[in-house]
């Protein structure tokens, strides 16, 4: 997402250098990319079935709003350079990427509580036969670790 940010930064602000844009439109292409390893993160670290299938459709509800809405933003009026349009993807591409990393820090500091919980002998272990087959969600699962 940083990449796609910086790709959309170099079509939005390199007026004078056509070089810088044409950089920009290649690296622009690396954007799916994101979006399938958001899509892997968020499945891979949420437990529990209905919270899995809940996240994931708020996730692609969230995808089909962004498709429908961010296309308004290039108006005809503003053409060629549709400034709007081109100010719009820097500042969705820029809270993306601040969020990813806000989620980053998060999983971070909750698999760092909670192995030092662990480590004291404060965290409560559930006596729970075949815990992972239990869909307990991961703020239910203690021995639930977020992936980074």
């Amino acid at each position: 997402m940083a990449l796609t940010l910086i790709a959309v930064c170099m079509l939005a602000f390199a007026m004078q250098s056509p070089n810088a844009r044409l950089a920009g439109y290649y690296l622009f292409y690396i954007s799916p990319v994101g979006m399938i390893c958001c899509l892997s993160c968020f499945t891979s670290n949420v437990a529990g079935h209905t919270k899995k299938i809940t996240i994931n459709a708020f996730y692609l509800i969230g995808y089909c709003v962004g498709n429908l809405i961010g296309p308004q933003t290039f108006i005809a009026s503003q053409a060629p350079q549709y400034r709007g349009g081109q100010i719009s993807m820097v500042v969705c591409y820029a809270v993306s990427t601040i969020l990813i990393a806000w989620l980053y820090y998060n999983y971070w500091s909750e698999n760092k509580r909670r192995d030092a919980l662990l480590a004291e002998g404060t965290l409560e272990l559930p006596d729970i036969e075949n815990i992972e087959f239990a869909d307990l969600t991961d703020k239910e699962n203690v021995k639930f670790r977020y992936k980074l």
